[in-house]
């Protein structure tokens, strides 16, 4: 109940300031890259794409807005699709910490719940872009719901270290390309 509270207090610290929201808003696109081991059977997960929405609560905290299609890359195939949100701190402007959540599923087959803490670097590329290389700590849950799609990886849980990768770049600029 009290994450509950921690997000409606920041949407509300955004509406309240919703001039500074609209111009300091930032999009991510890329992918991040999730190892996970289970009695000794190496799974890995790649989020492709991933896409999050960078809404300025103020001069250094924001809310995260964001989504993903995770696909099986090594271990089995398997695809999940997932959205959450995350709140951010940037101590200094290239850098921003974040803590984030996620739930996803396949057609009711399972259900992920994704948390995770990272750091991302933002290498600009100009006034409006930038080059987002990151590194997380994550956990994730998956468990069956239907159960219909054989197979451990749809059902792969743990934690460990991703990778993150990207551009980002603000309504003002014309997209990603670097």
């Amino acid at each position: 109940m009290s994450s509950l509270r921690l997000v409606v207090i920041a949407l509300a610290s955004c509406s309240l300031s919703a001039g500074a929201v609209s111009a300091q808003t930032m999009f991510n696109i890329g992918t991040t890259v999730r190892p996970i081991t289970v009695d000794g059977h190496q799974y890995v997960l790649a989020e492709l794409p991933m896409l999050e929405a960078i809404l300025s609560c103020g001069r250094r905290f924001c809310l995260t807005l964001n989504g993903a299609l995770t696909w099986g890359i090594k271990g089995g195939s398997s695809v999940d699709m997932a959205f959450g949100d995350a709140l951010s701190w940037n101590p200094v402007k290239p850098v921003r910490l974040f803590v984030q959540g996620r739930i996803g599923t396949f057609v009711l087959n399972n259900v992920s719940v994704l948390g995770g803490a990272g750091v991302d670097l933002n290498i600009p590329l100009g006034r409006d872009r930038t080059i987002v290389l990151g590194a997380e700590y994550f956990n994730r849950l998956s468990t069956k719901v239907g159960g219909f799609l054989k197979g451990p990886q749809w059902y792969a849980s743990g934690d460990g270290i991703a990778l993150r990768i990207g551009f980002g770049f603000s309504p003002r600029s014309s997209g990603p390309s670097p």
